[in-house]
């Protein structure tokens, strides 16, 4: 299968060792299938198409060696990740905690604030309770509890329901 897969960073070393990895591994891809590395902030991805994208692996920075203000910086990424995943698209997130994830996918005002710029007003909402689509379009279909490097941390599956459901297939949480 073609595969065009993009790694990214804005930590400059981080990306560095990504271009290592990239071209030890260019002999194991399969044919017609890419691997590129950018240095990109994941709250800005204007180079990419809406809905142009199946899957996004995502270890966000837990705050130990770069600083991440997860209140004003996982809203942004949010949308970005909504805008660039393709109906019935996955984005896994490699996360220190859940509960902000949570808090913003529940939430029915953030999602099109942020994406429009508004103010504050309140939006409209899509459904209610959770494991449905807000205005993100994203669903909280896993979390997984795992140990990185010494860390604990939490895997989140999200999805991107298919266009008109407001439901993902099994939203399913462990």
């Amino acid at each position: 299968p073609d595969i065009d897969a993009i790694t990214s960073d804005t930590h400059r070393p981080t990306s560095r060792t990504a271009i290592r990895n990239i071209l030890l591994a260019r002999s194991l891809l399969a044919r017609g299938s890419s691997v590129v590395a950018r240095d990109w902030d994941a709250t800005n991805l204007a180079s990419l198409s809406d809905s142009s994208i199946d899957r996004i692996v995502s270890d966000l920075p837990f705050g130990h060696r770069c600083r991440w203000d997860i209140r004003n910086e996982l809203s942004p990424f949010l949308v970005e990740v909504s805008r660039t995943l393709r109906p019935d698209g996955r984005a896994v997130l490699l996360m220190q905690g859940f509960r902000r994830v949570e808090e913003l996918l529940s939430d029915r005002t953030i999602g099109s604030i942020q994406a429009a710029g508004g103010d504050g007003e309140r939006a409209g909402k899509d459904c209610e309770g959770e494991g449905h689509a807000t205005n993100y379009g994203l669903v909280l279909a896993a979390k997984r509890r795992v140990g990185i490097g010494g860390f604990l941390c939490w895997a989140l599956t999200l999805e991107k329901p298919k266009l008109g459901v407001g439901k993902a297939a099994s939203p399913h949480l462990e």
